[in-house]
């Protein structure tokens, strides 16, 4: 998911996705221990989202802008890691079922 942020008079992409997409739209800046890092933290039962963005130029429009434009030649921001936790109720569902 992208989302296009107008400050003054600069705009930016900020992306959001899946660890493996995002890194695959980024330029250069994913450091070489990433899959590592991302698979450390899935194994511990994380769910793990990547950011980038980048600096739009003022032209096309924001009207004429294709999406391929926005997501490419990105800057890696980070990762978001976040634990779920089941609901007290869902392991007997799951036992029931």
């Amino acid at each position: 998911m992208s989302v296009i942020v107008e400050t003054g008079s600069s705009r930016k992409v900020i992306v959001k996705g899946s660890p493996e997409m995002i890194s695959e739209l980024c330029s250069s800046n994913v450091p070489p221990n990433f899959v590592e890092t991302v698979s450390s933290l899935t194994q511990q039962g994380l769910r793990v989202i990547a950011f980038a963005s980048k600096v739009l130029s003022e032209e096309p429009s924001l009207v004429d802008l294709q999406r391929d434009e926005c997501e490419t030649n990105l800057e890696l921001l980070g990762l978001l890691s976040m634990e779920n936790h089941l609901k007290s109720a869902t392991t007997k569902v799951i036992l029931d079922l």
